[in-house]
C-alpha cells in the first residue's frame, strides 16, 4: 500500500508541476459559473413533473421555457469558445513575462479555433462553438500557446525588445503579426485537410470517427456497457466531454429490436448518479467523512448541483481531473454502480427502464420514474452507499497529499517572503495569481479564521537592562497552523495588512499585553511591554480609542505600554501618524524605533524627540565581531544616542562575545537568545522573578 501511495504521489506532483496541465484544468475550473448557469436552465425546463412543466407552459405565455433555452444557448452553445479562452489566458499568466500576452493568447487561440472550425464556401455552424467541441478546443489551445511561447523565446534569443517610442501592447502586437499569420495559416490547412483528405469536419470528429469504428460492432450486452464507461469517463477525466462526444455514436450502434438493459437512460440514472465520476458518491462521502474544511466547502457548494446530476463544480473545484489519486475511484465507481445495476434487472430484482427521463432529475426520483418502480431509487440508494466506500480511502489519501503539499507550498512562500524582505521589496501577496498568490490567499483566508477563533497566540522576549535585570519585554505573534507548522512572525503581518485584518490582530494584541501588564503592576511597577504598530496602524481611526480602551479596562499605567514602529514607517509617517505619535507620548507612552541602522533614515529625524528608545538593526549585531564598519556604526550611534538623550536596545543577541562588545559600547538593554527565547505569558511571568544576568562591570567608553 505504501509503495501505492508513493507512485500516486509521485504522478499527483508531476501533473501539479506541469504547466500546460494545470492550465487546461485551470481553464476548465474557470467556466464553472457557465455551466452550472447553463445546467441550471436545463434542470429547470426539463424537471420531469408534469404540474410543474404545465406552469412553465402556461405563465407568462410560455416565455420562461424561452428566456431558458436561450440561457442554454448562451453558456453551452458557446463554451468551447469560453474554454479556449479560458485555458489560452492561464497559460500566458504562468508562461509568459509579457503582460500583454494574456490578451494576445486568447485572440490568436479563438481565431485559430474558428479556423478549424469554419467550413468552406458556407460558414460557421452554431455546433462546431458548443461543449461537444470542447476536445477540439482543449487540443487547439494547447498547440497555439506552445506554439507562441516557442516564437516568444526565438524572438528574445534573436535580440526582440519592445520596440523604443512604442508602448509595450503596440510594440508586441507589431511583434506578434507573424506568429499568428502562421498560426492561423497552419489551422486553416489543418481545417482543409481534415476535411478534404480524412473526411472529417474537425479533431474531435477524426476522434469521433475512430471511437465508431472501436464500437461498431456495440450491442446492448454487459461488455458493452463496460467500455462505454471506461471510454466516457477515461474522457471526462482529461477535461472532454465523453458523454458528449460518444453519445451520438452509441446511439447510431445500440440495436433497437428487442428490450435492452444499457441504453442513456440506464446510463444516466444509475451509472453517473450526481454527473460524471458518479459525483454524488464523492460529495456525500467527503459531507460525512473529512474533517478537511477547505474540502468539506466545496462538497458543501457542489452537493446541491449533484443531486441534479451536475458535478462540474466538485470535479472541477476539487480537483478530480487530471488528479491520479481521484483516477481508479473516477473510474471503478460507475463501473461497479453500472455491474449492480445491469444485474439487477437482468435477474429481474429491479425492472428494466421503461420510461426516458431528463439527466438533471433528481436522485431516487430518476430511479423512480425511469423504472416506475421503488425498487429503482432503492437500486440507486444501494449503488450510493457502495459508491461512497470505494470513494473513502482515496479521501484520505487526497488529504494526506494535500496536507504534505500545503506544507511545501507555505515553506515555498515564506522563503521568497523572507528574500524579498531581505532586500526591502514589497510583497503584494494576495494581488498575485501564481502558486505563492494562491497559498497566500489560502493562508490569509486561515488566518481570519484563527484570528475569529483567537486561535493566535502571543510572546513575551525578555528586555535586559545593564545590570543584567529583566524590566520589560516585546510582545510577539505566534501562530502554530494546524498543518503548516510554525508561520514566520512577518508573513503573518504581511497577510494581515493585505487581507485588512491587521486592527482586529492588533486589538487581541493591546488586550493581551495589557494583561500582563496588569499582573505585573501587581508585584513590581518597573517592567514594560512594548508592541509593535505599523504605519497603517496609526492610520486606522479607532486605534486610539483601542489603545485607550485597553488601558482602562485593564486599570493600567500608560508608561508601562510601549509602542514600536519601524525605521521605514518611520520615514514613511504622514503628518497624521507624527501627530498620533505625539500624542501616545504625551499621554505618557515611550516610543520605539526599530530595526535602526538599515540606512533608510535619516539620522537627523530622531532630532524631533518623538522616540526614547532606539532598537539596532539585528543585521548590525550579527556581524559585529567580524565587520568593523558595523562595529563603529553601532558606536556612532550610541554616541548619538547619549548626545540626543535616547537608549540604544540591541536586538538579536546571541553569545558572550556580542555581548561583551554590545555592553563596551554603551548599549543600554539586551534582548536576544542569548538571554531567553520568546516566552508563554505564565513562563515569562516565572522568567523575570527568577533570572538575573551578570553583565560586564566596565563603565561606558567615551566615544568620539
Amino acid at each position: 500500500m505504501d509503495r501505492v501511495k508513493s507512485l500516486l504521489f509521485r504522478f499527483s506532483d508531476l501533473f501539479e508541476n506541469n504547466k500546460l496541465l494545470v492550465a487546461v484544468r485551470e481553464g476548465l475550473t474557470a467556466l464553472i459559473p457557465l455551466i452550472v448557469l447553463g445546467s441550471l436552465s436545463l434542470m429547470l425546463k426539463g424537471f420531469p413533473v408534469p404540474e410543474y412543466q404545465n406552469f412553465l407552459s402556461n405563465f407568462w405565455d410560455g416565455n420562461i421555457l424561452v428566456l431558458l433555452e436561450l440561457m442554454n444557448s448562451v453558456t453551452f452553445k458557446f463554451l468551447s469558445v469560453s474554454l479556449v479562452i479560458s485555458i489560452s489566458y492561464k497559460y500566458a499568466i504562468r508562461n509568459s513575462t509579457i503582460s500583454s500576452d494574456t490578451i494576445f493568447f486568447p485572440l490568436i487561440a479563438v481565431a485559430s479555433f474558428a479556423a478549424l472550425s469554419i467550413k468552406p464556401n458556407a460558414g460557421f455552424d452554431l455546433n462546431s462553438f458548443g461543449n461537444s467541441q470542447m476536445f477540439s478546443a482543449i487540443i487547439t489551445a494547447v498547440l497555439v500557446n506552445e506554439i507562441l511561447i516557442i516564437c516568444r523565446r526565438i524572438i528574445d534569443q534573436r535580440g526582440g525588445h519592445i520596440i523604443e517610442g512604442m508602448d509595450e501592447t503596440l510594440s508586441v502586437a507589431v511583434k506578434t503579426i507573424l506568429p499568428a499569420a502562421g498560426i492561423v495559416i497552419l489551422f486553416l490547412t489543418i481545417n482543409l485537410m481534415l476535411r478534404r483528405i480524412i473526411g472529417v469536419e474537425s479533431i474531435q470528429g477524426l476522434f469521433e470517427s475512430m471511437v465508431d469504428i472501436a464500437f461498431k460492432k456495440i450491442d446492448n450486452g454487459y461488455s458493452s456497457l463496460l467500455a462505454f464507461i471506461v471510454a466516457v469517463q477515461s474522457m471526462w477525466f482529461f477535461g472532454i466531454h465523453g458523454s458528449n462526444v460518444l453519445e451520438t455514436i452509441v446511439q447510431a450502434n445500440l440495436r433497437d429490436e428487442g428490450v435492452h438493459i444499457f441504453c442513456k437512460s440506464f446510463y444516466d440514472v444509475f451509472v453517473i448518479m450526481g454527473g460524471c465520476g458518479s459525483a454524488l458518491c464523492l460529495v456525500i462521502a467527503i459531507l460525512v467523512f473529512s474533517k478537511k474544511q477547505s474540502i468539506r466547502g466545496i462538497a458543501k457548494l457542489a452537493s446541491a448541483p449533484c443531486v441534479f446530476n451536475i458535478s462540474e463544480i466538485i470535479i472541477l473545484g476539487l480537483p478530480v481531473l487530471y488528479n491520479p489519486i481521484f483516477l481508479i475511484p473516477f473510474l471503478l465507481v460507475p463501473i461497479v454502480n453500472g455491474t449492480i445495476s445491469f444485474f439487477a434487472n437482468y435477474f429481474g430484482l429491479v425492472p428494466i427502464v421503461s420510461s426516458q427521463v431528463e439527466w438533471t432529475t433528481p436522485v431516487f426520483v430518476s430511479g423512480y420514474y425511469a423504472t416506475d418502480s421503488i425498487k429503482g431509487s432503492l437500486l440507486q440508494l444501494i449503488c450510493i452507499v457502495t459508491g461512497v466506500m470505494i470513494y473513502l480511502p482515496f479521501i484520505r489519501l487526497y488529504e494526506e497529499r494535500l496536507e504534505k503539499s500545503f506544507v511545501l507550498k507555505v515553506e515555498k512562500l515564506t522563503h521568497e517572503f523572507k528574500h524579498k524582505e531581505n532586500y526591502y521589496e514589497a510583497t503584494n501577496l494576495l494581488s498575485r495569481n501564481d502558486e505563492c498568490g494562491l497559498t497566500a490567499k489560502t493562508l490569509a483566508a486561515e488566518l481570519r479564521r484563527a484570528i475569529a477563533k483567537h486561535e493566535l497566540y502571543w510572546v513575551y522576549q525578555p528586555h535586559i537592562n545593564r545590570e543584567g535585570v529583566c524590566v520589560g519585554a516585546e510582545a510577539l505573534v505566534r501562530w502554530q497552523h494546524p498543518l503548516a507548522g510554525f508561520i514566520y512572525p512577518p508573513l503573518i503581518i504581511a497577510l494581515a495588512k493585505e487581507g485588512h485584518l491587521l486592527s482586529q490582530l492588533e486589538k487581541q494584541l493591546l488586550n493581551n499585553a495589557c494583561q500582563v501588564i496588569s499582573d505585573l503592576e501587581k508585584t513590581n511597577d518597573n517592567l514594560s511591554i512594548s508592541i509593535n504598530l505599523t504605519a497603517e496602524s496609526l492610520l486606522n481611526t479607532e486605534m486610539e480609542s483601542m489603545i485607550s480602551e485597553a488601558i482602562c479596562s485593564n486599570q493600567i499605567k500608560p508608561e508601562h505600554l510601549w509602542f514600536e514602529i519601524t525605521e521605514q514607517d518611520a520615514l514613511s509617517s504622514t503628518d497624521e501618524v507624527v501627530e498620533k505619535l505625539v500624542r501616545l507620548n504625551e499621554k505618557g507612552h515611550k516610543l520605539l524605533i526599530d530595526d535602526f541602522g538599515m540606512g533608510h533614515t535619516s539620522l537627523l529625524y530622531l532630532q524631533t524627540n518623538k522616540f526614547d528608545v532606539v532598537k539596532l538593526d539585528g543585521s548590525l549585531i550579527g556581524s559585529i565581531l567580524e565587520n568593523s564598519r558595523n562595529y563603529n556604526i553601532i558606536s556612532s550611534i550610541v554616541y548619538l544616542g547619549r548626545s540626543l538623550k535616547f537608549d540604544i536596545i540591541a536586538e538579536y543577541v546571541e553569545n558572550e562575545e556580542q555581548k561583551q562588545k554590545l555592553y563596551e559600547l554603551g548599549c543600554n538593554g539586551f534582548q536576544g537568545y542569548l538571554f531567553s527565547k520568546p516566552l508563554k505569558t505564565e513562563d515569562f511571568l516565572k522568567y523575570i522573578k527568577e533570572v538575573e544576568f551578570e553583565l560586564p562591570l566596565k563603565e561606558v567608553p567615551n566615544i568620539k
